[in-house]
């Protein structure tokens, strides 16, 4: 039996109850998706296709949002940056949504390290990439 879950860190990831794991499918961090921090995520469903449909609504009620996400394969030239970023800094992640979905030569690709996580480690780990 399997499912899908989203957490704090903005991953979706699939469930596997009977081994007890949970393998990351999609991370949202350092990608042309700009996750809204204005809205409540209340729902998400993944698509027998992949598509991801996420069901966003305001804090009050007063609206909402349904999203369909696709993976597709970029013919572009990648820069990557890789560090620590704050997960409420929603400036930086619009701006290189924005940069991707505007740029036809180049795709910003953000590698996070997050909070908590050894950063000498990651460091090490991306370096050779």
């Amino acid at each position: 039996m399997a499912g899908y879950s989203v957490s704090t860190d903005r991953r979706i990831s699939k469930v596997d109850m009977v081994e007890g794991s949970l393998s990351p499918i999609l991370f949202f961090s350092g990608i042309s998706y700009g996750w809204h921090e204005d809205l409540e995520l209340q729902d998400f469903q993944v698509a027998e296709d992949g598509t991801i449909e996420l069901l966003w609504s305001e804090s009050k009620g007063a609206g909402g949002l349904l999203e369909k996400l696709k993976m597709e394969k970029v013919e572009k030239i990648p820069i990557i940056i890789r560090g620590r970023f704050l997960s409420s800094d929603t400036w930086f992640g619009n701006k290189v949504a924005q940069f991707n979905m505007e740029n036809s030569t180049y795709h910003v690709i953000v590698e996070d390290c997050g909070s908590g996580n050894d950063e000498e480690g990651f460091a090490r780990l991306t370096a050779s990439r």
